[in-house]
């Protein structure tokens, strides 16, 4: 179960630190439980239906839970995407191991 929510979001997102905090730990064995309840398995769980158990049960914990809760109820995209800028490494010039004559040149535009 907690493979499948780390998968819905990016890996070096805040939602990932959250899911693997011990203050979530209480709502994944709540969800785990409600899952096996119902003869399902947690590899094969949707992760954005939220059972009305675990939402109940959070609402008394931390914020990061309810939040995080919130936001896998959204049914939003969570993947950033892209970044905005361009790489530096595509961009024109000299790039570190420099050669002796880049540092040379480096130095007369600083």
């Amino acid at each position: 179960l907690l493979g499948s929510l780390l998968r819905v979001f990016e890996r070096d997102q805040l939602e990932c630190r959250v899911l693997q905090s011990q203050a979530f730990r209480p709502a994944l064995t709540r969800w785990a439980e409600v899952l096996v309840a119902r003869g399902a398995s947690g590899a094969k769980a949707n992760p954005h239906e939220v059972p009305q158990e675990v939402a109940d049960m959070a609402k008394g914990g931390s914020a990061e839970v309810r939040w995080v809760l919130k936001r896998l109820s959204s049914q939003e995209l969570h993947h950033r995407g892209a970044p905005h800028f361009p790489s530096t490494l595509l961009q024109r010039g000299p790039q570190y191991p420099f050669q002796p004559f880049e540092l040379t040149y480096l130095r007369g535009k600083v």
